[in-house]
């Protein structure tokens, strides 16, 4: 499988949560700028199997925005922001990966800006 980041997130931009493979922690910040239209799309994959019990929540800026719930083992969640302004990315989930020895839930494959 091929991880790919359609909007490139630097080191500067991970605030909190996020590994250098893009492993999440159950709590991770990011910051974005978005685009003219602020629609976001971000793509997730766990590599487990799912027991339908893998839930999380969206913010921005600290306003909840919507909660998700993994279907498959790629998801994505969409949502609109602010147009053409930064902003700053929580995702909480409740469920890690109980083989791997960081507190890593999922990968952050993707992120778009429109």
């Amino acid at each position: 499988m091929v991880f790919l980041n359609t909007y490139s997130i630097k080191p500067s931009n991970i605030l909190s949560g996020i590994y250098d493979d893009f492993w999440m922690e159950k709590v991770s910040e990011f910051e974005l700028k978005t685009q003219k239209l602020g629609e976001i799309t971000l793509k997730f994959y766990y590599n487990e199997k799912l027991s339908g019990l893998e839930t999380g929540r969206v913010y921005v800026n600290d306003v909840f925005v919507q909660d998700f719930q993994l279907k498959d083992n790629v998801s994505e969640i969409n949502f609109s922001t602010e147009p053409s302004s930064k902003v700053v990315i929580r995702i909480e989930n409740d469920f890690d990966k109980a083989i791997d020895k960081r507190m890593a839930s999922m990968i952050l494959m993707s992120v778009e800006c429109k």
